[in-house]
């Protein structure tokens, strides 16, 4: 019987130089809360390079 860790060795060697994901121009919203309730008012952009 093969072992866990043997099938995750396994796994990692046959993908391990593959590109999974790649992302450009990425932007991530933060909202701007205020008040009591802290509702939000607004957001601030960021950009990821």
């Amino acid at each position: 019987m093969t072992s866990p860790n043997e099938i995750l060795e396994k796994n990692t060697q046959e993908y391990s130089s593959e590109t999974l994901l790649e992302l450009q121009d990425v932007k991530k919203h933060f909202p701007v809360k205020s008040g009591l309730l802290q509702k939000t008012v607004g957001h601030i952009k960021q950009s990821m390079e």
